[in-house]
């Protein structure tokens, strides 16, 4: 059998890739259900939302084929997306928008035009050539790539809090690689968002749920010869052992670090994400980066799913503390925002927590090969593998358990 720690979307890709080259295959999923970040979570509306908000990203090629051949279809949808600024949403996705948004003067505008949408006006442009080949950009930081190519108060007032909301306190060692992986993704895709749910559902259902063991903690690997060779796991309290002939790790690299032994030099950041259902609207904006000095970094809003619930706001701190404290500064920060937001709107809350990596300068040196885990039979689909560390996009994640899953596949156990 080969085992699949970790039931994200890669690692589930990578279950399904195998098991249809004629292998058995298991997911060991310590949540109580598969998805990872896009697990379904039950609300008290019994309404049935992602742990995390789908991101900006085009459906591409990977991603479009796979849900042909599980028979599904990604729900697609354009995005609205902007900035709060001084009291006010301002979006950001037309010319004549960003000639409104106040921090930005006319050269600045050009430039972001430049990168986002291939308009503006030269020479207040950014070269289209730099924008060619983003590994090569991973040891230069964002700040420079864009204080370089454009200016520094661009930056400062439309880069630098876009970094923020994603990686706290840590935006000036962010590599361009990540900032023009995310322009390309937004020029490709405009503004879509791909809700990922129907894929999960449609590879879970492929693999076999008696093959998806949710609610099972992997604790160690064993090894016979310097291979793998067994999973101990935890569940319902019991202590089981499976025999493995090889084991593929969708976990975060911290995590894969505990159970190989292996070092790893990279940098985390982690993000609290408080989930709000509104019966009345508080935003017409979908994605909103807050320029402004507050706990929240992104307000991030999808469609209700029920009548009471008109609206669900995604607040997302970049802040490690899912806790009773965190979630009561999320909703006085939505206050302080929105003076005439009323509390009395939220009907039920939840409190997620998420560790990314983060794609700092000098990222490439903690990439992690496919077959990089120090034990033979073990495999890499998680966040910090080639296709991943810099792209947070839905056709990487499956371009990267495919391609493990093929490389798995490939090999005689």
């Amino acid at each position: 059998m080969i085992g699949v720690i970790g039931g994200g979307i890669a690692g589930l890709t990578a279950a399904h890739t195998a098991q249809s080259r004629g292998h058995e295959v298991g997911v060991f999923e310590s949540d109580t259900q598969v998805g990872g970040r896009f697990a379904p979570v039950r609300t008290a509306s019994d309404a049935v939302l992602p742990r995390q908000p789908p991101g900006l990203s085009t459906a591409g090629a990977a991603s479009q084929a796979l849900a042909r051949t599980l028979g599904v279809e990604l729900d697609a949808h354009a995005a609205r997306t902007g900035y709060y600024h001084d009291g006010v949403v301002y979006p950001v996705d037309r010319r004549r928008e960003l000639l409104a948004f106040p921090p930005l003067g006319l050269r600045d505008t050009s430039y972001f035009r430049s990168l986002v949408d291939d308009g503006g006006v030269p020479p207040f442009t950014v070269p289209d050539h730099t924008l060619d080949e983003p590994e090569a950009l991973a040891d230069v930081t964002a700040r420079s790539f864009v204080t370089e190519h454009a200016t520094e108060s661009l930056y400062e007032q439309a880069i630098e809090p876009l970094l923020s909301a994603r990686f706290g306190d840590a935006p000036d060692r962010v590599s361009a690689s990540w900032l023009v992986n995310r322009v390309i993704r937004q020029r490709t895709g405009s503004t879509e968002v791909v809700e990922p749910r129907s894929l999960v559902d449609a590879l879970a259902r492929s693999i076999g749920r008696d093959r998806l063991h949710t609610d099972c903690r992997v604790t160690a690997v064993g090894t016979r010869r310097g291979a793998v060779d067994h999973l101990v796991t935890i569940e319902d309290g019991a202590r089981t052992e499976h025999d493995v002939d090889a084991v593929i790790f969708d976990t975060p690299p911290q995590r894969l670090a505990r159970l190989t032994g292996d070092d790893w030099g990279g940098q985390t950041a982690a993000t609290t994400t408080v989930c709000v259902g509104l019966d009345e609207p508080l935003l017409s904006i979908d994605r909103v980066t807050v320029v402004d000095e507050t706990p929240i970094g992104r307000l991030v809003a999808l469609p209700g799913p029920t009548e009471e619930v008109t609206q669900i706001i995604y607040a997302i701190v970049a802040d490690e503390s899912a806790d009773r404290e965190t979630e009561s500064q999320v909703r006085h920060g939505i206050e302080s925002l929105f003076p005439a937001f009323d509390p009395g709107t939220i009907r039920w809350s939840a409190v997620h927590t998420e560790t990314v990596s983060v794609p700092s300068v000098g990222y490439s040196d903690h990439i992690i090969p496919d077959d990089g885990p120090a034990l033979s039979g073990g495999f890499y689909a998680g966040a910090a593998s080639r296709e991943r560390y810099a792209d947070h996009s839905l056709d990487a994640t499956i371009r990267t358990g495919q391609a493990v899953g093929k490389s798995v596949a490939g090999r005689s156990w």
